[in-house]
């Protein structure tokens, strides 16, 4: 807003460059192909799992990952700019993958025989510390990247997301599938 309210002289001229002008590109080439990418996200998922539901209890968790990003910008201090977007694209890969391992666990127990209460269960627990570890290490890895003037934002989105998403995934993922599939402790 000041440098808009600058007085300047006549046959002169102001415009955006720079890393601005870079930034604003690249945001309209990043989300001109978000609608094919969720599209092909969600065609591998139903073809993944044969069936609508499991994809979409995996897709309702997505948006509640935005609390840990949300907490880990502010904790950081950093601004969710175009490097953060990019985090947080990342992120969205890494939710669907922790939460196709649990949901393919919990139906790989389901066929064997196993009661469906006792399933969800097991497979819950079961991945437990595969899922749980696996974040861990990616959110350690991110450490270096927090005070980057570059890439801290990515770094924080990413550790935040992945923090919060993780006990989405593991808590909030198995209640969804004893609700869409109609599973109650006997």
């Amino acid at each position: 807003p000041k440098i808009e309210k600058l007085n300047i002289p006549p046959g002169y001229s102001t415009e955006w460059q720079g890393e601005y002008l870079a930034s604003t590109q690249s945001k309209q080439y990043l989300f001109k192909n978000i609608p094919l990418g969720i599209v092909l996200v969600l065609a591998i998922l139903i073809a993944l799992f044969k069936d609508f539901k499991k994809p979409l209890m995996i897709i309702l968790c997505l948006p509640l990952a935005i609390i840990g990003v949300v907490l880990g910008m502010l904790l950081a201090g950093k601004e969710f700019g175009f490097v953060a977007i990019v985090g947080a694209l990342g992120l969205v890969g890494m939710m669907i993958k922790n939460g196709v391992v649990l949901v393919d666990e919990v139906d790989i127990q389901i066929r064997s025989g196993k009661d469906r209460f006792l399933a969800l269960l097991d497979a819950s627990s079961s991945r437990l510390r595969p899922v749980f570890l696996a974040a861990m290490t990616t959110i350690l890895g991110m450490i270096p990247l927090i005070n980057d003037d570059m890439f801290g934002a990515l770094a924080v989105t990413i550790m935040g997301g992945l923090f919060i998403g993780t006990v989405i995934t593991l808590v909030i993922l198995p209640v969804f599938y004893s609700l869409f599939f109609k599973i109650k402790a006997e």
